[in-house]
């Protein structure tokens, strides 16, 4: 088949030992940091770095991390539904009061980074075609890239964000730009580009759901040759893994495999629900809440007492009123009990048991053979 013997083979040289001093192996500090190529970065340290970045490099992916800075839970669900824009229950926040939110994402699964941003606009603009979990194809990929690359000539309710460049993780430079939390940069595994925009919500009305797209388009260097006379046959790249991502005419299926090529890439979109009211962003769904999850439900029970505090103290009233009737309720049905296990002692102490032996003589002998 045409479709084989096309996938790309590393033949790993380590040393010209076969059994290398221990000094030489290396240790696991900052394992997954490619940067890093002093003491420490041994043989085995370069392989297991290899090998994880060849596995996070077979395709590109992107996903939208936080709005507004807030993190967003990123909890691996078994058994996800992925068809019939699923994702509109599964990743989606609640925007309150803002006029514009600023969308942060991270790229994955390539080493440059030569164009991301963000597409957004209401979910019934978008076409059907389009489900969130899977890659677009087709009539919706055509529309979402007409806006992409022509934006005048595009429906002016499909929006788009400033672009950006960047790295990956496994560049040699390391990822940019960086990902940061309270002022420390992450390092190895945590150190994904993280790029953010702003969406501006001044153009919806309350209800509103706004699907956010994050795209990108990563390494199209590797689809192009230089051009060498001296390279015989002059053909251009004949593997699945640089055509995948550089080629949107390549396609091969064998065995039920398809390996079909693309020049954008896009994440699961966030559905931003626009609503009234004081400046808050919530998301609405989860599945296991983390600590900060929690902190963050205590954070906006507080808001929401020093923003309602009649009805809450309403509702505590009520639920303490439950709580006693339930008390109460649980008191008198022990007593009742009590009083109906007395009676019943009371009626057995009082039966005659003079004929008991001559009942007990009357009941047949049940035997086993």
């Amino acid at each position: 088949s045409d479709s084989v013997l096309r996938s790309v083979n590393l033949l790993v040289e380590t040393s010209k030992e076969k059994a290398p001093p221990e000094k030489e192996l290396g240790s696991d500090y900052l394992l997954f940091d490619p940067t890093w190529q002093r003491m420490g970065s041994g043989h085995i340290t370069r392989n297991i770095r290899l090998l994880t970045a060849m596995t996070d490099i077979v395709q590109p992916y992107l996903s939208i991390t936080g709005v507004n800075n807030k993190l967003l839970d990123d909890d691996v669900v078994p058994k996800k539904r992925r068809d019939n824009r699923a994702c509109i229950q599964t990743r989606v926040v609640s925007v309150k009061g803002y006029k514009s939110v600023n969308i942060n994402w991270i790229v994955g699964g390539g080493i440059t980074i030569e164009r991301t941003g963000l597409i957004y606009a209401r979910w019934d603009l978008i076409s059907d075609d389009i489900d969130g979990d899977n890659q677009p194809t087709g009539k919706g990929l055509e529309e979402l890239l007409k806006t992409i690359e022509n934006p005048d000539n595009a429906d002016p309710r499909v929006k788009t964000t400033m672009t950006f460049r960047g790295r990956t993780r496994w560049h040699s430079e390391g990822a940019d730009p960086p990902s940061f939390k309270k002022k420390r940069k992450y390092t190895g595994l945590l150190s994904q580009p993280s790029f953010s925009s702003r969406i501006v919500l001044n153009d919806y009305d309350n209800g509103d759901q706004i699907a956010v797209f994050a795209y990108a388009v990563l390494d199209q260097s590797w689809g192009r040759t230089d051009g060498n006379a001296t390279v015989k046959p002059q053909l251009p790249p004949q593997s699945h893994l640089v055509n995948a991502r550089t080629n949107p005419n390549w396609k091969h299926e064998y065995v039920n495999q398809i390996v079909e090529g693309r020049k954008y890439w896009f994440s699961t979109p966030l559905t931003v629900v626009v609503q009234e009211g004081k400046g808050k962003v919530l998301e609405l769904a989860w599945r296991i809440p983390s600590e900060s999850k929690l902190k963050q439900w205590e954070e906006e029970m507080e808001e929401d007492i020093s923003e309602y505090p009649v009805a809450f103290s309403f509702v505590i009233i009520c639920c303490f009123a439950a709580a006693v009737g339930v008390a109460i309720y649980r008191s008198e049905m022990k007593k009742k009990r009590k009083r109906m296990f007395n009676e019943i002692s009371t009626e057995i102490d009082g039966m005659e048991m003079n004929d008991y032996d001559e009942v007990i003589g009357q009941i047949s002998n049940h035997t086993i053979d």
